[in-house]
């Protein structure tokens, strides 16, 4: 399993979990304005002649609350970034694969963003609700240059979420000081083998890890004598090594 030691100092661990933090606390209050933005353009829809200094008060508040999620975004997926190549080149054997954040906030300033509501008023009344904001924004999951969701294999997306739960370990490890409970679920499925061994592998002892299947001959006996085995059949689970 990559070290933890790779990845940030000592002060860089603790701003992390600050960041973290706050996020939460932001998100909430950035939702709550959202509601409240959305319903006042209701009303404006409703009458045309209604004051937007209100709306504006809402808007500078959205757009400051949205910068300040959108940097901690960036960061999550910058550090997920860090490691996610090369725990997937370690399973897969191939590959350069990293996770690209969209975002309407993303390398803009609060001037930028204050003119893009502006430009984008009227269609917002039209449509009663914001349209831009960080509720909108998304990853996609880049593998050699090409969007894994529009060009990928099924087999290939999965490859993908694997490595980011893993690569997401790393993380939770660096914030809370231990590892979390780790769930794969089917997780055998669209793998070969070889591919099976070395998730199996990479998986750091120190996580409680429950993996589920219907199959486990592809399993190395090695590991298998390491792991512990349950069966569940018509409700009833019963151990087996």
């Amino acid at each position: 399993m990559l070290s933890l030691n790779c990845l940030f100092k000592n002060t860089v661990f603790i701003l992390y979990v600050l960041l973290i933090i706050y996020h939460t606390s932001n998100d909430k209050k950035d939702k709550k304005i959202l509601k409240n933005r959305n319903a006042y353009l209701k009303e404006l829809y409703l009458n045309s002649n209604g004051s937007l200094e209100y709306l504006n008060i809402l808007t500078q508040k959205l757009i400051t609350l949205g910068m300040e999620i959108c940097k901690i975004r960036e960061s999550f997926i910058d550090n997920i970034n860090k490691n996610l190549t090369s725990i997937y080149k370690n399973i897969f054997d191939y590959g350069n694969l990293d996770i690209k954040y969209r975002s309407d906030y993303k390398n803009k300033s609060y001037e930028d963003l204050e003119n893009v509501y502006k430009k984008n008023l009227k269609t917002e009344l039209n449509y009663r609700k914001t349209m831009i904001g960080v509720h909108h924004d998304d990853f996609d999951f880049i593998l050699d240059g090409y969007n894994i969701k529009e060009y990928g294999s099924v087999g290939q997306q999965k490859n993908a979420i694997i490595s980011f739960k893993l690569a997401e370990l790393i993380l939770i490890k660096l914030i809370n000081g231990s590892y979390p409970i780790l769930i794969l679920d089917d997780l055998f499925s669209e793998l070969d083998s070889i591919k099976i061994n070395n998730i199996i592998k990479m998986l750091n002892k120190e996580v409680q890890t429950f993996i589920t299947t219907t199959d486990i001959n592809d399993v190395d006996k090695s590991l298998l004598a390491e792991s512990n085995i349950y069966y569940a059949n018509n409700g009833q689970i019963e151990r087996k090594n």
